[in-house]
């Protein structure tokens, strides 16, 4: 069994079906804690809403709770609350209070499911590694937008497993794969690769992959960023998709 720290925002309206995929495969053999960054209005509301849920699941809406989970939509926030996962609310990822709650822990693993740039004395609180996912075919099309930019320049679709290190999207790449284009929309696009990241994330876990030491892939950086694209070649990327389905 591994101790796996997931880093996460606010999880109150996020029923994103991959976060589902990776906290239900990972607790099922593996010790979780969640720290979720937010400010403490959110943490408030948290409470908030915890209350007012224990409170109406007396009454009809405890039938819709049952429905909405049926479908793997529950809010994460109840979602966790019924896997009775472990979790910590940070004002601030860096501060001490943070650290210590995560040394604590004592994580085998960092896995970031959304989170700022993590610097390298955090990474460090793992006892083997951070891992991650990155939605184009690494070291290609690094930071923002990957795959707007890379239908921009018609490369090819797909994830990367990768170990976390000091930059963006630079570390050693553990795994990759291609896929091909079906969907019509960028959105649905996206949706279905942050899937294949949540499986890939789910089997590296479930593998022997876990046990070594070394990426089967080497990684040869590029120097090359890609930033937050600008309105109009979102719609550049929209239908170049079009033209390459």
């Amino acid at each position: 069994m591994n101790k796996i720290l997931l880093i996460d925002r606010w999880p109150l309206f996020d029923n994103r079906p991959h976060k589902h995929r990776i906290i239900s495969d990972l607790s099922r053999n593996n010790e979780l804690f969640i720290v979720f960054y937010n400010n403490s209005i959110h943490e408030i509301l948290h409470k908030i809403i915890l209350t007012l849920k224990n409170f109406f699941n007396n009454w009809n809406s405890r039938y819709r709770y049952k429905s909405h989970e049926k479908t793997n939509k529950l809010p994460l926030l109840f979602y966790i609350h019924k896997k009775k996962i472990s979790y910590f609310y940070s004002n601030n990822l860096f501060d001490l209070e943070t650290k210590n709650k995560i040394i604590d822990f004592d994580p085998d693993y960092i896995v970031p499911l959304s989170s700022p740039i993590l610097p390298i004395d955090f990474l460090k609180l793992s006892k083997k590694k951070a891992i991650n996912f990155h939605i184009s075919v690494l070291p290609n099309f690094r930071g923002i937008n990957a795959l707007e930019w890379t239908l921009i320049y018609d490369g090819k679709v797909g994830v990367t497993l990768y170990e976390i290190d000091e930059g963006v999207d630079t570390g050693l790449i553990i795994n990759h794969k291609i896929l091909k284009i079906k969907e019509n929309t960028i959105a649905s696009l996206k949706n279905k690769l942050m899937m294949q990241g949540a499986n890939m994330l789910c089997d590296f876990f479930n593998s022997n992959l876990k046990d070594s030491n070394e990426a089967p892939y080497s990684n040869y950086i590029i120097k090359k960023q890609f930033y937050k694209m600008s309105s109009d070649l979102l719609k550049i990327s929209n239908q170049k998709l079009h033209r390459n389905k």
